[in-house]
């Protein structure tokens, strides 16, 4: 299984496993365990797979749910600040935690998470985990991915005395295009985030092939990703769904 084929099959697995919790008593499942997941295969993809590095925050306290994602591709190469969200079934399938707000800066996370890929010249994105009943046959929609500007924009508060209006799926999925997607480089050139990277030292490659790139992290923002996913692409690969990411 190349690293394409592995993101079309992680993305309906997650729409499987997040519908057994569900639908058992287990606890429900954490975006973290589903993050260290994805990283844990691609590392196991890339011991095998020349043009795959996993690369860990030398930072402690980096967040589990917060990682980096650089997709290389025909001499171009696309940076993603990207934050995972789990739906909650429970919840009329909605995105709840993705109003949260951190405590020590009386901010949301998605101001930090914009303002991080400002600061370093990526484009922010949203890795949403989901699972939707009614709609079974948009399983590639497990693992998805969404511009955070978008969300901004759409379910922010606009004024201080108002609230988040919380997206469902059925909100986000029309706006958002499957992992594999990462694959397509018409789809990548659709998201962005192509500017030129510098180097740092805030990370350890924790796999064993070579050719590093790094890229500084000037970052004075909450949003504190724990893993770096690179991958270079060789090849073109098309997803096998049609659907095209809407601006």
């Amino acid at each position: 299984m190349d690293i394409c084929e592995y993101l079309e099959y992680f993305q309906k697995e997650t729409w499987k496993r997040i519908e057994f919790t569900t639908n058992t008593n287990l606890n429900n499942i954490r975006e973290t365990t589903l993050t260290e997941n994805l990283v844990f295969s691609i590392f196991r993809i890339g011991q095998k797979q020349n043009g795959i590095l996993i690369f860990e925050a030398l930072d402690e306290t980096a967040n589990g749910n917060d990682l980096e994602i650089i997709i290389k591709k025909n001499n171009i190469t696309y940076y993603f600040p990207t934050q995972a969200k789990i739906i909650s079934p429970k919840s009329k399938y909605k995105y709840t935690k993705i109003s949260h707000k951190v405590k020590s800066k009386s901010t949301f996370q998605i101001d930090d998470l914009i303002g991080y890929a400002k600061i370093n010249g990526g484009v922010p994105l949203y890795l949403l985990y989901s699972y939707h009943h009614p709609t079974p046959n948009l399983d590639n929609y497990g693992a998805s991915l969404v511009k955070a500007e978008y969300i901004r924009s759409k379910f922010y508060p606009t004024a201080p005395k108002t609230r988040w209006k919380i997206p469902s799926f059925n909100d986000l999925y029309p706006n958002s295009v499957p992992l594999s997607y990462l694959c397509n480089s018409n789809n990548l050139s659709l998201l962005g985030g192509t500017n030129p990277l510098p180097p740092s030292d805030n990370w350890k490659i924790i796999n064993s092939k070579k050719e590093i790139l790094e890229i500084s992290n000037h970052n004075k923002t909450s949003f504190n990703p724990k893993f770096r996913i690179q991958i270079d692409l060789d090849k073109e690969r098309y997803p096998t769904t049609n659907n095209v990411y809407k601006q």
